[in-house]
C-alpha cells in the first residue's frame, strides 16, 4: 500500500507524461484552410465600338454595395432574413475596390477606351459620361446561384443630364462552391458593364465614339 508521498510522487510523474503529449496535439500547428478569391474581368469580350484608345473619357462611380457582403468573408444568403458567412472563404481584396475595378475593365474593352476612371476622377480630362451604380444585392445563395441587382444612371459629363437609368437583375445558377460562385458574379459584372456600355454607344453612335 502506497503512503502519500508515494502517491504523490507517482501523480507527478503521470502528469509528466501526459503533459508534453497534451501539448504537442493543442500546440501543434494547425492546417491553414483560408481561400482566398477575386472577381475578375471578362476574357475576349466583343466591343460595342473601336473608339480611339484616348478618345472617349467615362468616369465610374461612386459604386456602392451592401455593407452586409463589404467583409472580408465570403457571405451566402440562406434565406430571405439568414446569412452565412464562411469560416474558411476570403476576398482577395476589398470587395467594393474590386467591383469597381473590373467594372471598369469591362466598360474598358466593351467601349474601347483605356479612359474609364473610378470615383473620385481628376478634373483632368473632362469626363464624357458618369456612371454611378449602386448594387442592392451581389450574393451567392444557398441553393448554388447568384444573386445580382444593380442600379446605374448614365449621366452626360458635360451637363450633368441623365441620359438612361437602368436595372441590372440577375439569378443565374453557379455550382456549389465558392470558386464556381465568384466567376458567376465575375460574369455578372460584365452583363451590367454591357448594359451600361449599351447605352453610351447608342448616344454617340457608331461614328462618334472614337471622336472629341
Amino acid at each position: 500500500m502506497m503512503n502519500k508521498f508515494q502517491t504523490r510522487k507517482l501523480g507527478l510523474a503521470t502528469l509528466a507524461i501526459i503533459l508534453p503529449l497534451w501539448g504537442c496535439t493543442v500546440l501543434a500547428p494547425q492546417k491553414d484552410e483560408t481561400r482566398f478569391f477575386v472577381l475578375m474581368p471578362a476574357q475576349n469580350q466583343p466591343a460595342l465600338s473601336s473608339a480611339a484608345p484616348q478618345a472617349l473619357v467615362v468616369g465610374l462611380g461612386p459604386i456602392t454595395i451592401p455593407a452586409y457582403v463589404n467583409r472580408p468573408e465570403v457571405v451566402t444568403r440562406m434565406n430571405e432574413s439568414e446569412l452565412k458567412v464562411s469560416d474558411t472563404d476570403r476576398w482577395g481584396e476589398r470587395l467594393d475596390l474590386n467591383i469597381a475595378r473590373v467594372l471598369a475593365a469591362d466598360l474598358s474593352d466593351q467601349l474601347g477606351t483605356r479612359q474609364v476612371l473610378n470615383y473620385p476622377w481628376p478634373p483632368r480630362p473632362p469626363i464624357d459620361y458618369a456612371v454611378p451604380v449602386a448594387f442592392q444585392r451581389f450574393e451567392r445563395t444557398a441553393d448554388g446561384h447568384v444573386v445580382i441587382l444593380a442600379k446605374w444612371t448614365v449621366r452626360n459629363g458635360k451637363d450633368g443630364l441623365i441620359l438612361r437609368n437602368g436595372t441590372t437583375s440577375i439569378d443565374d445558377p453557379s455550382g456549389p462552391d465558392t470558386a464556381s460562385a465568384s466567376q458567376a458574379l465575375s460574369r455578372g459584372l460584365a452583363q451590367v458593364s454591357r448594359d451600361v456600355a449599351q447605352v453610351i454607344a447608342s448616344d454617340r453612335g457608331p461614328a462618334e465614339i472614337g471622336r472629341r
